[in-house]
């Protein structure tokens, strides 16, 4: 007859006893880092949704495809808050076949600065995402090295340097992301 080892002791009761049946360690160490994962996670876009990530957009730059020239054409007269001013968004398609503005997302660096009023051509569908996002979705298709201009109404809440940007979606995929500045004047 062959001797065994004595059983380890159980950690939770410091008897011989085996555990019956229960996870081993490893097994409760991969669930635990398992766990404690999904709470970071959870944590980080609860923290992108709140504006902890107000940068995350810069970031998008890198994953964009690039294949439709857009720039953003700041207002000619002076902006002053309480006061409607316009921002012109030029895009041109360049990838040389037709393709359907899907929707653009204005988003602003900090909430309760710059406010979206109305588009020109009107968007289809408006959502509010959070305090300083806005999903604005079209069905505007450009042909190959066509041009359009979406003139965006907006109003300054506050005095000082905003920022912010737009997303352009062409087919439901991201093609650009354009950033603008505005200076805000209080009135006199």
């Amino acid at each position: 007859m062959t001797s065994h080892p004595p059983p380890s002791p159980n950690w939770a009761n410091g008897s011989h006893a085996r555990s019956g049946g229960s996870p081993s360690a490893l097994v409760m160490m991969v669930v635990g880092a398992i766990i404690f994962a999904a709470g970071c996670g959870s944590g980080l876009v609860a923290g992108w949704f709140a504006g902890a990530a107000a940068g995350f957009g810069a970031l998008l730059d890198d994953f964009a495809v690039s294949d439709t020239g857009a720039k953003v054409i700041p207002p000619s007269t002076p902006v002053l808050v309480g006061e409607p001013f316009p921002l012109v968004l030029h895009l041109t398609e360049t990838a040389g076949e037709p393709r359907t503005i899907y929707s653009i997302d204005l988003w602003t660096d900090q909430p309760d600065t710059l406010t979206f009023q109305d588009s020109t051509p009107a968007p289809d569908e408006r959502g509010e995402v959070a305090p300083a996002y806005t999903e604005l979705f079209y069905d505007i298709t450009l042909g190959p090295n066509e041009s359009k201009d979406i003139t965006f109404t907006l109003e300054a809440l506050t005095p000082g340097a905003h920022a912010g940007a737009f997303e352009v979606y062409f087919d439901e995929t991201l093609s650009q992301t354009v950033r603008f500045a505005v200076d805000v004047a209080s009135p006199e």
